[in-house]
């Protein structure tokens, strides 16, 4: 569940930088649990893979009324708004439809809602995923989108994925960030740990394969059950 290389976030100084340049220990652009908009501090990079490791990734390009254009993975999650209750539920980004109204942040610095205008497959290069100290949604290229993505193979549900890395981030990263002193020296030490994150990949494919063949073998089992053996 990523962003491409390409995509833009904006810094606490006003200033814009590309994914591919955002650091850990900068404070970027995030909607917090009350809809207000602030900075907060990149602490981790689930994924950081630059274009040569990362080419022609297929994403979801999403446009939105006010302008705003996001492009992402099918998996990541997005906040989208009840327009008669004013709720929101995170979709993934492949079921977003035109219409649906999401959330942008205007020249104000307020998130507001707009309409999807539309949703197209697009190819993009490189995969990145900041994740922030405490926010769960991040401002990128003007859309609000979800920190979180849903996992492959529908080990876990949308809600428990994003509960386990909330609670991940909170009973690891963060006191992992506290202990070493500075983000220079935390990212140093997830670099080592956690590497770019093509781990990831490795374990999706993993899980998919799990997936495919528990498939196939209740298929085979359900068959068994409705077949006679003739001895």
């Amino acid at each position: 569940s990523c962003f491409p290389s390409s995509s833009q976030v904006l810094l606490e100084d006003g200033s814009s930088v590309r994914m591919h340049s955002l650091q850990v220990g900068q404070k970027v652009q995030v909607v917090k649990e009350d809809g207000s908009v602030a900075f907060e501090e990149v602490l981790f990079f689930a994924m950081r893979l630059n274009t040569e490791e990362a080419s022609k990734v297929t994403m979801m390009n999403v446009k939105a009324s006010n302008g705003a254009s996001l492009s992402l993975t099918g998996s990541h999650l997005v906040p989208v708004v009840n327009g008669v209750t004013g709720t929101e539920t995170l979709i993934r980004a492949s079921a977003l439809k035109r219409g649906m109204l999401i959330q942008v942040v205007n020249e104000e610095g307020v998130a507001e809602a707009a309409q999807v205008e539309d949703v197209t497959l697009v190819q993009a290069n490189g995969l990145f995923a900041p994740v922030t100290s405490h926010a769960n949604k991040v401002v990128v290229d003007g859309v609000v989108a979800s920190q979180w993505g849903g996992i492959a193979g529908d080990v876990l549900s949308d809600s428990a994925a994003v509960a386990l890395y909330r609670g991940l981030r909170a009973s690891v990263l963060r006191p992992l960030r506290t202990l070493s002193g500075s983000a220079q020296s935390f990212d140093r030490l997830q670099s080592l740990v956690w590497g770019d994150g093509s781990m990831v990949m490795g374990w999706k494919r993993v899980v998919r394969r799990f997936a495919d063949v528990g498939v196939a073998s209740a298929l085979l089992m359900s068959g068994a059950r409705g077949s006679k053996v003739e001895l």
